[in-house]
């Protein structure tokens, strides 16, 4: 089954690192993930006010960069 539990929304793509809106809970090097479940990349760092955060997720390719959502468990 789909384990993965917190849907993030891409707000912006760079070349190598993708910028998600993130549940508060999410910490830094966590795993992220994309719709198929496969592993498209990493937190590196945590961006914005603790309520509303965001993640920069590097990415294990830049042909990963074009997901619309990515998910974490």
């Amino acid at each position: 089954g789909n384990t993965m539990k917190n849907r993030c929304v891409v707000v912006n793509r760079f070349t190598n690192e993708i910028l998600v809106r993130i549940p508060e809970m999410l910490k830094m090097y966590e795993k992220v993930y994309g719709s198929s479940g496969k592993k498209i990349g990493k937190v590196v760092r945590i961006l914005g006010p603790v309520a509303e955060p965001y993640g920069v997720v590097k990415l294990d390719a830049p042909s990963m960069r074009d997901v619309e959502e990515v998910y974490t468990r």
